[in-house]
């Protein structure tokens, strides 16, 4: 491991006045109209908005101090994530930041570790982590680009779907399958043979991309890990993506429930506030019963994918999986469910449940789905012949 000495715990008072800092930062700086007028735009995000949360050092709190970061745990920078979620942030903040700059800390390869991620944490590059196939499935066996031996280097070939924030990305960290096994390696996006193609998604806050590899030729230096190192790097960044996703989806969930409950007792039908419906109660308690053990899922996940003092590999695997899949597709239902309580207002573009409701929708996709990702807590507590790549 790369990566060693216990992180940074900040105090629950530290943490929730982190919290208040960063929803009054997100709510001057990108507020819901920002997030509309970014909707359409060709880059997708607001380079001021990246450059103000470099400043913050939000960029590099989870990260080792002996590549650039502050040696904060997971869990703390787990309070900013959640809360780009809750307001919709656009950006590569978490592609880059949280994700990308994670996978090159982890890595073996030091020396590149040492010379890209203060560059990811500073904002003067952004990079992404490109691994599912067409399935979107991120196992091993699954994985999209190819790569072969050649010239005392490799070659990439295929293609890597769902890779978050390529189009704005300077660079790639790429897993690769082949006869021998996974490898990790960067790769930088403009080389010859990297091209990236958008992806129409039904989130237009992120802009989600595919990205084909046609004989991406790379040296050694490039390696981020070979065969021996590289499947269990692959697990920790597929379960740092998936825990980042999970926050997205909690902080989206608490949010809405929390317009919901206003509207709920603003909004009158038969001369009393529709609050007052049974059905409108039983539909908003089970909305808070799932925001709550949500957050205890989320909690768990982050403080098991600490990049300085993570969990048992079994331990750290379930509390990813478990939060992927629970939590995300509780912040469908919620905003499935808000839909239904706002009335038809609640189906208008003017409306912002529908912006939630569709970032959920992709957060589950993205890292996995939760079918995908139940299947791999099944396989830990209960160990069955196969293997879940193809599920």
């Amino acid at each position: 491991m790369s990566i060693s000495g216990s992180p940074v715990r900040l105090s629950a008072a530290e943490r929730a006045e982190l919290q208040q800092t960063a929803r009054r930062v997100l709510g001057e700086h990108a507020p819901m109209d920002r997030v509309r007028d970014l909707l359409d735009d060709e880059l997708g995000h607001d380079p001021a908005l990246l450059d103000t949360l470099v400043g913050l050092g939000w960029t590099s709190m989870h990260l080792p101090e002996r590549v650039g970061g502050y040696g904060a745990s997971f869990a703390d920078t787990a309070v900013v994530v959640s809360e780009l979620g809750r307001a919709l942030t656009p950006g590569p903040l978490v592609s880059t930041a949280i994700i990308a700059a994670a996978a090159l800390a982890m890595s073996p390869n030091l020396d590149l570790a040492s010379t890209w991620v203060p560059r990811l944490a500073d904002g003067s590059c952004t990079a992404t982590v490109a691994i599912a196939g067409e399935s979107g499935h991120c196992a091993a066996a699954s994985i999209g680009p190819r790569w072969r031996r050649e010239s005392g280097g490799v070659v990439l070939h295929g293609i890597a779907t769902f890779v978050l924030d390529a189009a704005s990305a300077d660079a790639l960290v790429v897993f690769a399958r082949g006869d021998d096994g996974v490898i990790a390696a960067l790769v930088e996006c403009a080389q010859r043979g990297v091209v990236i193609t958008q992806t129409p998604a039904l989130d237009q806050t992120r802009r989600p991309a595919s990205v084909s590899f046609d004989g991406v030729a790379l040296g050694p230096s490039a390696i981020l890990a070979e065969p021996r190192g590289a499947a269990s790097l692959l697990t920790r960044v597929v379960d740092v993506g998936a825990t980042a996703m999970a926050l997205d989806s909690f902080g989206i969930a608490e949010v809405v429930v929390e317009r919901t409950a206003e509207y709920v007792k603003q909004r009158y039908q038969f001369g009393r506030p529709i609050g007052s419906f049974q059905a409108i109660k039983h539909r908003l308690a089970d909305a808070v019963l799932l925001v709550e053990t949500s957050r205890v899922a989320v909690d768990h996940a982050a403080a098991a994918v600490d990049l300085g003092d993570p969990f048992p590999e079994r331990e750290r695997v379930i509390a990813a999986a478990t939060a992927k899949a629970y939590v995300c597709d509780a912040a469908v239902k919620i905003c499935g469910d808000s839909l239904q309580s706002h009335g038809g207002i609640g189906f208008t573009w003017e409306h912002d449940t529908h912006l939630y409701f569709k970032r959920a929708m992709l957060n589950q996709a993205l890292f996995g789905t939760s079918r995908w990702h139940r299947r791999r807590v099944a396989d830990e507590v209960l160990p069955l012949a196969g293997s879940s790549s193809t599920v």
